[in-house]
């Protein structure tokens, strides 16, 4: 058997499926604190040399976005992943693509795209061998939570850059609150007990402390070592399902929920809490939060398939 395969007409051909057991992105990767190249600017990007592996699937990803995207670049091709890393810390092309599965060293991403679920292949004879798989996948499914995640994270993110990616627009705006020609004014609803709402006269819950703690953040580096008030209600036990894209704003929100007492399981986009959501047995998140502007699948597009997995799931009950 072989894991982590991607589904193609060719493959499925050749060989039998189990189910998915994580999803991948391709990833276009520079070095870290190269500032030519910037999250998402995809006019930055035209010119660029990247590095591949040959005859690779993740190829034609990035083809179809330099299309979709409208900006042209250079293939350097290798044989093998090593290469292909060597490469681009040598200053033989400005940037690789390749799987969000692979270990990332002095690197930042400019940009993820082409998600899709990833398998363990057999031979299509094997059947009783990919009932095994499936039977294995389905119970750490039950008892292991999310284990596709956790897996995720522990090998593919240790080593990313931390330091924060911004478009040119995004700058702009920092160096304009920094240098006091904008002032950053943030509302919240008064009648959205927990989240906001009026408390002898003061507008209180998870919004206004969400954003008193970045307030903090830009005071002190090191408030996130500090511990934080808990709420006077104990929500121990409820799973939160929470689908953000900025790594800063998703750690912020995880840190503040549990303090409250809730689990957090975080998906980077829509598209993907749309995986984790179908991918977790029934009843297992009381609530998903979903920011509506992601990339893939924003939180409007996800909704309505996410209702649609729990009505299915209403029904089966019925």
């Amino acid at each position: 058997m072989v894991t982590s395969a991607r589904k193609t007409s060719k493959r499925e051909k050749e060989f039998a499926f189990s189910s998915p057991i994580g999803t991948s992105y391709a990833e276009l990767c520079v070095q870290s604190g190269d500032s030519r190249f910037q999250l998402n600017d995809y006019s930055s990007f035209d010119g660029m040399t990247i590095g591949v592996l040959k005859a690779n699937s993740r190829n034609d990803d990035l083809a179809a976005l330099a299309q979709e995207k409208g900006f042209t670049y250079q293939m350097a091709e290798y044989d093998e992943e090593a290469e292909l890393t060597e490469a681009l810390h040598n200053g033989e092309v400005d940037g690789i693509v390749a799987s969000s599965l692979r270990k990332h060293v002095g690197e930042k991403i400019v940009a993820r795209f082409a998600l899709e679920e990833f398998y363990v292949i057999v031979r299509k004879e094997d059947t009783d061998l990919l009932n095994e798989i499936n039977k294995g996948i389905e119970q750490m499914d039950q008892n292991e939570g999310d284990w596709r995640n956790k897996l995720y994270y522990k090998y593919t993110t240790s080593n990313l850059d931390s330091t924060l990616s911004f478009t040119e627009e995004e700058q702009d705006y920092i160096r304009a609150v920094q240098s006091g020609e904008k002032v950053i004014t943030a509302c919240a609803q008064p009648d959205r007990d927990p989240y906001s709402y009026v408390e002898n006269g003061k507008l209180v819950g998870i919004i206004p402390e969400y954003f008193d703690y970045l307030m903090e953040l830009t005071e002190d580096e090191n408030v996130l070592k500090q511990d934080l008030p808990l709420s006077k209600e104990n929500l121990t036990g409820v799973k939160i399902l929470l689908a953000e894209d900025n790594d800063l704003n998703a750690e912020i929100a995880a840190i503040q929920l549990e303090e409250y007492g809730m689990k957090v399981i975080r998906a980077v986009d829509g598209r993907e809490a749309v995986e984790v959501f179908k991918n977790h047995p029934s009843g297992t998140f009381n609530i998903i939060l979903m920011d509506v502007m992601m990339p893939e699948m924003n939180g409007h597009l996800s909704k309505p398939i996410v209702m649609e997995e729990v009505v299915k799931t209403i029904i089966r009950y019925l």
